[in-house]
């Protein structure tokens, strides 16, 4: 590269150093430049501090308003370094005013309990050169108490019914100056519920003030020791609803073949729409109908009614009778003479010595017909002998294998022999 290459980076190079130069020259000259300007700030809101607490213990109560005399916002004029006063604004000041060592009716100009607070530590410095001045209104605290009143606003559906309101007070104390509460009589929240309401509906309420001639009132200068009520509105519906038992059936013990009636077979009852509004049916309880297997039984039984919590028996029946027996029901009586086992143990052989069994079983009299002697399989389990050799008695299970819808009367037993199955040799000729 030669030498008139070189000229214009080097030229580039020496405009950039002056010019961070002059940039840390004019930081170095702010930081040390102490000049402070002044400013005004308009309307800074005032917060007065323990305003109802303190006071109220001693009867007494801040007046605000635009009948009061209390200051609600002041002028403040601060002075501070230039750099400073440029990042300041009004949203930065906090104006606070401790009232709670009041104790008398009056007017007072508390300038100097003001207290000024920044929304940064840096603006600390800032000197207050002028405020205007704070006047707060002091006045004696009167009580009242009145009643609540609520409307309703809106319907239930068609079919539902409403209850009554319920409201989480139902009177509320004021409290304020004479003037101002005395022309209240009652207090007053709207409740809607909208069209159609299906369940039961609850809200958080504010309320308004009337006069004794139902006019409504400005809340101005009102305190009321709570600022909303609850309401609860219970929507109740009547169902209809059936009565029903869970029926345990069986081989041979069908629900289609039998004759039953239950007494009473629905009830009426109501209750909040919000807890029966899944509710399709009342279950009484459980009906095994093997125990129904007896060709002569007729059986008859009562279960109470037990209706959901909360809810209103309108039929007034608290017990439902049930009526029941088969149809058509036999036994009949069939010799197996087919025998297997199952569950043999490892390293056992088994034979079944019993050769024929009498069976019993029940059903329908078409199903019973279809049973013959070559349908029915007798399987004795040896689950319990993996470590038994010999003759022993065991127990079996009975099988249709037509697949005829019969139960079985009765347990089955058989007789089998069980042997440690021999080592087969390798020789087959010895």
């Amino acid at each position: 590269m030669n030498e008139h290459e070189k000229k214009p980076t080097q030229k580039y190079l020496y405009m950039l150093l002056a010019i961070l130069s002059a940039i840390a020259m004019w930081i170095f000259v702010d930081e040390l430049d102490q000049r402070t300007t002044e400013k005004t700030f308009e309307n800074i809101p005032v917060t007065y501090v323990d305003a109802y607490d303190e006071l109220s213990e001693r009867g007494l109560m801040l007046v605000r308003g635009e009948e009061s005399s209390t200051v609600e916002t002041i002028d403040l004029t601060i002075e501070g370094r230039r750099r400073l006063m440029a990042h300041l604004d009004a949203s930065d000041i906090t104006v606070s005013v401790d009232i709670s060592g009041f104790d008398r009716v009056g007017n007072r100009q508390r300038v100097t309990t003001r207290n000024i607070t920044y929304s940064d530590s840096k603006f600390n410095a800032l000197r207050i050169n002028s405020a205007s001045t704070i006047t707060v209104d002091i006045a004696e605290l009167n009580r009242r108490t009145v009643d609540i009143r609520c409307e309703v606003i809106g319907n239930v559906a068609e079919g539902y019914s409403a209850g009554e309101v319920q409201l989480s007070h139902t009177e509320v104390e004021l409290r304020g100056q004479t003037k101002d509460i005395d022309p209240v009589s009652y207090v007053k929240v709207s409740f809607d519920i909208g069209p159609d309401a299906e369940e039961s509906i609850t809200q958080e309420l504010t309320f308004q003030y009337y006069d004794r001639n139902d006019n409504l009132l400005d809340s101005e200068g009102i305190i009321p020791t709570v600022e909303t009520i609850t309401a609860r509105l219970p929507v109740y519906v009547t169902k209809e609803l059936p009565l029903v038992i869970n029926y345990q059936e069986a081989p041979g013990a069908r629900l289609s073949n039998t004759v039953r009636e239950l007494t009473p077979s629905t009830i009426t009852v109501s209750g909040d729409a919000s807890q029966l509004k899944n509710v399709k049916n009342i279950v009484l309880g459980d009906v095994d109908l093997l125990d129904l297997t007896d060709e002569s039984t007729r059986y008859e039984t009562t279960f109470p009614i037990i209706i959901p919590e909360g809810c209103k028996n309108l039929s007034g029946v608290t017990r439902a009778t049930l009526k029941i027996h088969f149809e058509d029901m036999g036994t009949t009586e069939t010799i197996a003479y087919r025998f297997d086992y199952k569950n043999l143990p490892e390293g056992k052989t088994a034979t079944i010595l019993t050769e024929e069994l009498l069976v019993r079983f029940f059903g329908a009299s078409k199903e019973l017909d279809s049973v013959y002697d070559e349908d029915v399989l007798v399987v004795a389990d040896l689950s319990d002998y993996g470590a038994a050799s010999g003759t022993y008695t065991v127990p079996a299970t009975i099988t249709v294998t037509n697949g005829a819808d019969v139960g079985v009367l009765g347990e089955y037993q058989v007789e089998a022999r069980i042997q440690q199955a021999e080592e087969e040799s390798g020789n087959t000729e010895e």
